[in-house]
């Protein structure tokens, strides 16, 4: 949306040379620099060019680009997603707004093990040579990490000897998959 991202428009202005339709997906970070839906939501819904700006200052917005589908009139979408790729490599400077997102082939395995011990959210794995299809398909894969709560478990004793009335509050709180005993 050109209004509600001027920043992401601007960027692509200055860093797309040829004409060009591009998949991407537009993000906001948290404090550690992590993606933040919850970051994201403040800048949906706005009509108003200056809440639009206050929003762009306090939740700045990134653009990560991931395919290039038509590239200076030519239509990329039955070339490999690898040559694609690398045609988006050349077309696209990326900047402080305008981001090429990461690609590691061959270590899935790996790139979800991290993903999912740095509390991100999965990955999306992708066969490189495979055409471009609008919407999912058999050649990609979105891989969550198991969801992850935090909470506090409790129970509760009977009275026992000189306790009259009163039993026991047991708290405890999970830490990965063990359950560890708080106290009393």
């Amino acid at each position: 949306q050109e209004a509600r991202f001027p920043e992401i428009v601007d960027g692509l202005r200055q860093a797309l040379r040829p004409p060009a339709i591009i998949d991407g997906e537009i993000a906001c970070l948290d404090e550690s620099g992590k993606t933040s839906f919850r970051e994201l939501q403040q800048r949906f819904h706005l009509e108003d060019a200056a809440e639009i700006r206050r929003r762009m200052e306090k939740h700045p917005a990134y653009l990560y680009a991931f395919d290039a589908l038509y590239l200076d009139g030519s239509d990329l979408t039955r070339l490999p997603l690898s040559r694609r790729q690398a045609l988006l490599r050349e077309a696209l400077t990326t900047s402080g707004r305008i981001r090429i997102a990461e690609s590691t082939p061959g270590s899935g395995i790996e790139v979800f093990r991290r993903a999912c011990e740095a509390s991100e959210e999965g990955i999306v794995g992708k066969r490189l040579d495979s055409i471009y299809v609008k919407g999912r398909s058999d050649a990609w894969v979105k891989i969550k990490c198991v969801g992850r709560q935090e909470f506090v478990v409790a129970g509760w004793t009977d009275p026992q000897r000189s306790r009259v009335g009163l039993g026991a509050l047991l708290v405890g709180y999970f830490e990965g998959e063990r359950l560890r005993y708080a106290g009393k």
